[in-house]
């Protein structure tokens, strides 16, 4: 992909991008170290000298000082970037600031020009079938419901994660099921999520609360489809919530797959959060809109925790999750998020 602007040389007849055309040929991938690096700084200085900021990883060379601006930012807007500002240009030259938003706007950027998502789908892929593989059912007399705390405790081992973040992601997860149309959810995976519903609903109300269980059904019968489930599920208290979570867990292991089979085709709910990252709408706005749909409030880190799945910066396995950029405020104990 070549850059296009109208000027990409500087006065010498040096690149203003060096590197060749193909410096933003797949981004996301080039940039991937930098989304868990903190910016690092030289040791104090003394007397009135200033302290340098390392550059992130993947950053591109904005030039040296005296440069104009105008064509890096409009070289950048043609990337997707539409709000470089000059005063950021003038910092990341002078190391004052590393540019890691800035490299991270540009990630977000190539994730909605090629309008794929594979790194959210492969996490629920190995997330449903994790799941599947490690819930279990309670055996004393008075419950036969699936064990959900402790399912939960292994999942947060194993993906090496803490609850929060785990509560965070499920919660995500269903925002983004509820904003998906139908149709890109497919006719086989509606009709085995009914199945799952029919199956949760029948099992809550014998062993948990029928009372509410048929009031979730009369509801539910009214239209059975992914959406208007996860809008009556988001008004229940944890107890139903919390509850379905071991239950879900197949269709959507069955959906991450079949998303990675056909290139991952980016969602609403994905658009929205990446949108959100290069000055197309704030995170407040993003919280007002789910509101507004669902009639919930998220916490901000639920739209960070998503933005950062996307973009490859949350990891399933031994390498602990960097999460000291991702938090807005202390988890409480456990999780801050009734989902799960």
């Amino acid at each position: 992909m070549k850059i296009q602007s109208t000027s990409p040389y500087r006065g010498d007849g040096t690149r203003l991008f060096p590197g060749g055309d193909g410096l933003f040929d797949n981004y996301t991938s080039l940039c991937y170290n930098s989304f868990l690096m903190t910016a690092a700084e030289a040791p104090e200085s003394h007397g009135r000298q200033r302290r340098f900021v390392a550059p992130a990883d993947g950053l591109p060379d904005l030039g040296e000082k005296g440069d104009p601006y105008a064509p890096i930012v409009a070289a950048f807007k043609l990337q997707g970037v539409n709000d470089l500002k000059p005063d950021t240009i003038r910092q990341i030259r002078e190391r004052t600031t590393s540019g890691l938003e800035l490299v991270r706007t540009l990630a977000a950027a190539e994730i909605l020009r090629e309008g794929r998502t594979p790194k959210k789908d492969a996490f629920f892929v190995e997330y449903g079938a994790l799941g599947v593989l490690r819930r279990e059912k309670r055996t004393d007399a008075n419950s036969k419901a699936f064990r959900v705390r402790q399912l939960r405790k292994k999942l947060v081992a194993e993906f090496s994660v803490d609850e929060d973040m785990m509560g965070g992601l499920v919660r995500g997860l269903r925002i983004d099921l509820f904003y998906t149309p139908a149709p890109q959810l497919g006719t086989a995976f509606t009709t085995n999520f009914r199945g799952t519903v029919a199956s949760f609903l029948k099992d809550f109300g014998k062993y948990n609360d029928g009372q509410k269980a048929d009031a979730i059904s009369r509801r539910w019968n009214r239209a059975k489809t992914v959406r208007n489930f996860y809008g009556i599920l988001f008004s229940q208290p944890k107890a139903v919530t919390a509850a379905w979570a071991p239950y879900e867990m197949e269709p959507i292991c069955t959906l991450a797959r079949n998303r990675l089979d056909h290139h991952s085709p980016i969602t609403p709910f994905d658009r929205m959060v990446l949108e959100g990252i290069n000055g197309n709408r704030s995170d407040r706005v993003i919280i007002s809109k789910i509101r507004a749909d669902i009639g919930i409030t998220v916490p901000r880190q639920v739209v960070n925790y998503w933005r950062a799945l996307l973009m490859g910066r949350i990891t399933i396995g031994a390498q602990k999750t960097d999460q000291s950029n991702l938090k807005t405020q202390a988890p409480a104990t456990g999780s801050n998020h009734p989902e799960f």
